[in-house]
């Protein structure tokens, strides 16, 4: 067996939009919160076998590549319930493990729930996940029992990929109710070769999410018009604030697919892109 590792990096996404969640998910102490509930290397030994990378921007480590800096490839918010927890408290959220946190302190300031954030909001939200894969469905369970300990209550439901990305399709106004959706599948560079994420996260993008922050999308432009001597320099500004800006939450990535490939078929290349070159293969005799 032989993994298929493609140039990419693996997700899922809140609505921004959502009437009630979504002044909560703008929040980022409370992104961060999400992010330091996912248990990657837990979930690649338990779940993964052993076979996905740990995602921690838009930058793929996954592949061998010279684009990924050093924060790319450790990340900043490790699992942790404890910080997850207090980042609540601090916040203004009355944490009950294994109930529904509910914010007590709405308000702007340091200390309180954050911009749209009513009192009384409760922390339940629905995430949608695609069917069809064991890992993905006992990773979305075991996300759903460690946010339970800081009062966060995920509704979990499952759909066809389809719907699910046909879920996420940006949208407002009262009917925008789900909370988060993941497809399972992340994102891979190819034909877009070059990891800057303009056509995820820039403004007027088709397969872009809700949430535009007007620094990424500058960073994202400095990426496309650095001059060569800077160019790797404009990337590494994209991607540690990719990190730390948290728009998604990042999740492992495992490999595409499982190939056995005969041990007399030679010139096969599993391209990080996904693409088959079988007019380069040849057998040799046994």
């Amino acid at each position: 067996m032989s993994p298929c590792k493609l140039f990419g990096f693996d997700f899922w996404v809140e609505n921004f939009n959502n009437p009630v969640l979504g002044p909560v998910f703008r929040q980022l102490y409370f992104r961060q919160a999400l992010q330091h509930l996912v248990d990657e290397t837990q979930w690649i030994k338990s779940f993964l076998h052993g076979l996905a990378v740990p995602t921690y921007s838009p930058v793929p480590t996954g592949v061998a590549n010279p684009f990924a800096d050093s924060l790319s490839k450790t990340g900043i918010y490790g699992f942790s319930v404890a910080q997850a927890k207090q980042l609540l408290v601090s916040h203004g959220w009355k944490v009950v493990p294994n109930g529904v946190s509910t914010c007590i302190r709405p308000g702007m300031a340091s200390n309180e729930c954050g911009a749209g954030v009513s009192a009384g909001t409760a922390l339940t939200i629905p995430l949608l996940f695609a069917s069809g894969t064991t890992s993905l469905a006992q990773e979305m369970q075991a996300y759903k029992s460690v946010a339970a300990q800081v009062g966060i209550q995920i509704n979990l439901s499952e759909a066809p990929f389809s719907k699910v990305i046909a879920s996420k399709a940006p949208s407002s106004g009262p009917t925008c109710t789900w909370g988060m959706a993941n497809w399972g599948g992340g994102w891979s560079y190819g034909p877009d070769y070059s990891p800057t994420g303009g056509e995820l996260f820039s403004s007027g993008v088709r397969v872009g999410f809700s949430k535009v922050v007007p620094e990424t999308v500058t960073l994202i432009d400095n990426t496309h018009t650095a001059p060569p001597s800077e160019s790797q320099a404009a990337l590494d500004a994209y991607q540690n604030f990719m990190i730390k800006e948290a728009p998604v939450v990042y999740q492992p990535y495992p490999p595409y697919q499982l190939s056995e490939i005969a041990s007399n078929l030679k010139g096969v290349d599993q391209s990080p892109y996904g693409n088959l070159t079988p007019e380069y293969w040849y057998y040799t005799k046994s």
